[in-house]
């Protein structure tokens, strides 16, 4: 396969969203500071930021000073820079990624922390706040809840990344990770310890399934997860899967490899090859602490939904560049099946790592697109909600957090939404005590 036949099977759902084949040859250089480097919160942004710009982005000049590697990085390189570029190469075999010394004038550029002087635009990070702004500020990776605003800042540093090579509206940002809203954060976590939510079942190996496993490894998570995903990797999925590479698909395979098996041994998890109806009728042993719902096919959320099951917590993306966060819990919240029939006759419709839109004729697969940095946020935000019932935080009267990227200034917004009138979804209380007894979330 050249080059031009590559970008043109890889980059179709990319431009379907709107990216012009131009503006993804336009270069771009990430410049990371020497207090970037040298801190694991710094690392881990620098390395998810290449990870999404390269899925998108065709020239990248790195200016990286020299230091080990303390991120957990997917191929275990010695020092952050040759981990970065390990990354981009396995992402794009054709893109020209390099580290230099200088940024050149025409490039589209962000730095790290306190990077060079004279940049377009800064992301840091203290504590749990997350900002991106035009002048440089230290990058302070002191706690987990620093690691967590890492996570964010390179979601948040890779939308500019995209939008100033479009030469869309950009503009700072200050945001809480931890409280899912804009701001300083009120309070975070100094150490959260593992990610410890029990035995967890991950119904789809998407790219939002991908990126909660993705931003997970850094919180070395317990108890046995497993993802279950019938579909092989394709290399349209490329594009935004954070932890799918074109050696997995078609494009160097005569087989690709499932998806799920992809995921789950990059994260140390477990897998499935086969569709959830096919998981439930094989299952053996006690039901799974939590079920994540984050595949759209053969009604898998109307099917989750009639499982009885104390909390529901899954992640979507929306075609209004938004990642949302969803919560049910029975008789408290709306059903997830009134949220997504709701959401798919409303404006902004749903979907696990996709948003619907027009295709052109000639277009043989799928209508639907994405961006990395959404589906990317939209598994940190479902990491954010794990973490919090993990702490054993009050329960807030929102149940859907919205992260808008295409908004200048303030980006999230919070809600609560009710199920439709005469809605009968829910099992009665006594059912949902008896069949729950004793799991970990009843």
């Amino acid at each position: 396969m050249t080059a031009s036949d590559f970008y043109a099977r890889r980059d179709r759902r990319t431009e379907q969203y709107g990216g012009r084949v131009e503006a993804l040859k336009r270069p771009v250089a990430l410049v990371v500071g020497l207090d970037a480097a040298a801190c694991r919160a710094g690392q881990v942004a620098a390395l998810a930021l290449v990870n999404m710009a390269a899925r998108v982005h065709r020239r990248i000049d790195l200016v990286v000073p020299h230091a080990p590697l303390l991120a957990q990085g997917l191929f275990r390189r010695a020092t952050l820079t040759d981990e970065l570029l390990a990354t981009a190469s396995a992402i794009d075999p054709f893109g020209e990624f390099e580290q230099t010394g200088t940024v050149p004038d025409d490039r589209v550029t962000l730095g790290l922390g306190q990077a060079l002087p004279g940049l377009g635009w800064y992301a840091s990070v203290s504590h749990a706040t997350t900002r991106v702004n035009t002048v440089p500020a230290p990058f302070v990776g002191d706690c987990d809840g620093s690691i967590l605003a890492a996570q964010l800042a390179a979601c948040l540093s890779a939308a500019h990344l995209f939008k100033q090579a479009h030469c869309l509206p950009v503009g700072p940002s200050t945001v809480s990770v931890w409280d899912l809203a804009d701001g300083e954060a009120d309070s975070a976590p100094v150490d959260t310890g593992p990610l410890d939510v029990g035995d967890v079942a991950v119904i789809g190996a998407g790219a939002v399934a991908g990126a909660l496993g993705y931003w997970a490894r850094e919180f070395f998570p317990k108890g046995n997860w497993t993802y279950v995903d019938r579909d092989d990797a394709q290399l349209h999925n490329t594009n935004r899967g954070l932890l799918l590479f074109p050696s997995d698909t078609e494009w160097s395979l005569t087989r690709p490899r499932p998806k799920a098996a992809c995921v789950a041994e990059r994260t140390g998890a477990d897998h499935f090859v086969g569709w959830y109806d096919e998981w439930e009728a094989q299952k053996r042993g006690p039901r799974p602490d939590l079920i994540l719902p984050l595949a759209n096919e053969r009604g898998v959320r109307a099917a989750v939904g009639q499982r009885g099951e104390p909390v529901l917590v899954h992640a979507t993306t929306s075609s209004t560049w938004e990642a949302q966060l969803h919560r049910h819990v029975p008789h408290v919240d709306d059903c997830i099946t009134c949220r997504m029939r709701d959401a798919e006759s409303a404006t902004s419709r749903f979907a696990c790592s996709e948003a619907p839109v027009p295709v052109t004729a000639s277009s043989d697969e799928s209508n639907d697109a994405a961006l990395p940095f959404l589906s990317a946020a939209s598994g940190l935000l479902l990491l954010v909600g794990l973490l919090r019932m993990q702490a054993g935080l009050a329960r807030p009267a929102e149940n859907l957090w919205r992260l808008n990227f295409q908004r200048v200034g303030q980006v999230f917004r919070r809600a609560r939404v009710a199920c439709a009138t005469g809605c009968q979804s829910s099992l009665p209380p006594n059912v949902l005590a008896a069949l729950n007894q004793g799991r970990r979330w009843s």
